[in-house]
C-alpha cells in the first residue's frame, strides 16, 4: 500500500517556504524557514542503493522530473517579465538582485535564457524566488549520486549507512571548510553552500530512513522536535541561505532534522484519516511543484484584494516578495499564504478537468490554438467590415444631407 505520509509531507513543507515569504512576523518566518530543508530529506529518504549501479536512469528521472519544468517555467516568466513590469505587478520596490526589476532588452533576454538552460541560473527573481529549490534538488541529487559511488570505491565492503555516513560527513566538512574561508564552488552558481548542504540532508534522509524503527516512541520525540524548532527559530534563527557563518551552517543542522521528524510523524497521523483534509492533503502533496512555481504570482492576486481594502497605491503592489508587514498588519499573511497555496492548485486542478473533457495534449492544444486564431481572425473581419459598411454609409449620408442643404439654400432657385 502506497504510503501517503509523504506526499502530505512535502506539501506542509513548501507551504512553509510559501508562508516565509508572506510578509508575517520575524518569529514565524524564522520557524517557517527551519521546515524547509525536510524536502531534501525525502529526496535521501527515497534513494535507492540500486540508482548507483544504474545511474542513467537515475539521472534521466531526475532531469524529466526536475531540470525539465525548472527550464519551461523559468523561460516562461522571463519572457512575460515586461508585461509584468508594464502593468505595475512588478517594480523598483525592494528587489534583491540588482537591476531584476527592470524591463529585459534582447540581450538580457539571451543571456538569462543561456543561465537558465545552461547552469539553472537566471532566472526572474521578481516573481521565481523559489525556484534555487529546483536547482538545489537536482544538484544535490547528482552530487549524492558521485559521492555514493565514490564511497563504495573508497570504502569496499562497507555497509550503506556507513558509506553514507561518511558521505555525511564529508559534506559536513566541507560546509565547515567554506563557511570558515568565504569559499565557493565556481561551477555551481551562487557559490554551491545550499546545493552542498542539500546533499548532506539528502544523506541524513538516507539514514533516517535505515533506522527510522529505533526512533521511539514517537510521541515523545515529536514534541522534543518541537521544542528544538521554537528554540532556535527564537534564539538562533537559520535559513538555506547562499551563503552563511560558521554558526549559522551549525545553528541550521539539529532544526532542520527536528523539523523533519516533527513533519513526518504529523504527515504520518494525518495519512492514517479518512476525511477530506487528508484527501486534498494527498492531492495538493502530489502537486507540490505546481504550488512551488507559481505561488509568488498568485500571491498578487491577494496584493490586489490588499489594495482594495487599505486605499493603497497600485504601486504598492510591486513589494518584494509580497504586499504587508508590520505598516499594513501582519493579519494579510493568512490570505497572502491561502492564496498562495490554492490558486496555483484550482488552476491545475481546472485544467485537469478540461484536459479529461477534451483531450488537452500538446497537439490538439496547437490544433484548439490554430482553431481559436482563426475563429478571431474571421470574427475581427466580420467586425472590421461591418464597421466600414457603416462608417461608409454615414459618410454617404453625411455628405449627401450637406448636399441637399446647398441646392435648398441656392438663390438661383428661389
Amino acid at each position: 500500500m502506497k504510503d501517503y505520509s509523504f506526499p502530505i509531507l512535502k506539501i506542509i513543507a513548501v507551504g512553509m517556504l510559501v508562508l516565509s515569504a508572506c510578509a508575517g512576523p520575524a518569529w514565524l518566518t524564522n520557524t517557517a524557514l527551519l521546515f524547509v530543508p525536510a524536502l531534501f530529506f525525502v529526496q535521501g529518504y527515497f534513494f535507492r542503493t540500486e540508482y548507483r549501479d544504474h545511474e542513467r536512469d537515475y539521472i534521466k528521472q531526475k532531469l524529466r522530473r526536475i531540470y525539465v519544468p525548472f527550464v519551461g517555467w523559468s523561460l516562461l516568466f522571463i519572457l512575460l517579465h515586461n508585461v509584468f513590469y508594464a502593468t505595475g505587478i512588478i517594480g523598483r520596490t525592494g528587489m534583491p538582485e540588482q537591476g531584476a526589476y527592470l524591463p529585459y532588452d534582447i540581450n538580457e533576454w539571451c543571456e538569462r535564457t543561456w543561465g537558465i538552460c545552461l547552469g539553472m541560473t537566471g532566472f526572474d527573481r521578481c516573481l521565481c524566488e523559489f525556484y534555487w529549490v529546483f536547482r538545489a534538488l537536482l544538484v544535490s541529487a547528482l552530487l549524492f549520486l558521485g559521492l555514493n559511488k565514490l564511497a563504495g570505491l573508497l570504502l569496499p565492503g562497507k555497509s550503506d549507512s556507513i558509506r553514507v555516513g561518511s558521505v555525511a560527513l564529508g559534506c559536513l566538512g566541507l560546509l565547515a571548510w567554506m563557511t570558515a574561508c568565504s569559499l565557493s564552488v565556481p561551477i555551481i552558481p551562487d557559490g554551491g553552500y545550499r546545493e552542498i548542504y542539500a546533499t548532506l540532508l539528502m544523506s541524513l534522509g538516507y539514514l533516517y530512513r535505515r533506522h527510522v524503527a529505533e526512533l521511539q516512541p514517537r510521541l515523545v520525540l515529536s514534541i522534543a522536535s518541537a521544542g528544538i524548532v521554537a528554540l532556535f527559530a527564537c534564539l538562533w534563527p537559520s535559513s538555506l541561505t547562499e551563503s552563511a557563518s560558521l554558526t549559522s551552517m551549525l545553528c541550521l543542522l539539529l532544526p532542520a532534522c527536528a523539523g523533519f521528524i516533527l513533519l513526518h510523524n504529523i504527515s504520518r497521523v494525518l495519512a492514517q484519516q479518512d476525511n477530506s483534509l487528508r484527501r486534498a492533503l494527498i492531492y495538493a502533496g502530489e502537486r507540490w511543484f505546481y504550488v512551488l512555481a507559481f505561488s509568488l504570482l498568485a500571491c498578487k492576486l491577494s496584493g490586489m484584494v490588499i489594495l482594495l481594502c487599505k486605499g493603497l497605491p497600485w504601486r504598492a503592489l510591486r513589494q518584494f516578495p509580497t504586499l504587508g508587514g508590520a505598516e499594513i498588519g501582519y493579519g494579510w499573511t493568512a490570505l497572502h499564504w491561502l492564496i498562495g497555496m490554492s490558486l496555483p492548485l484550482l488552476i491545475v486542478w481546472g485544467w485537469n478537468r478540461l484536459d479529461r473533457k477534451y483531450d488537452l495534449s500538446p497537439e490538439n492544444c496547437l490544433r484548439y490554438t490554430l482553431t481559436g486564431i482563426v475563429i478571431t481572425a474571421k470574427c475581427l473581419y466580420l467586425l472590421i467590415k461591418r464597421l466600414g459598411k457603416a462608417l461608409w454609409g454615414g459618410f454617404i449620408g453625411f455628405f449627401t444631407g450637406l448636399i441637399d442643404i446647398v441646392h435648398a439654400s441656392n438663390p438661383k432657385d428661389e
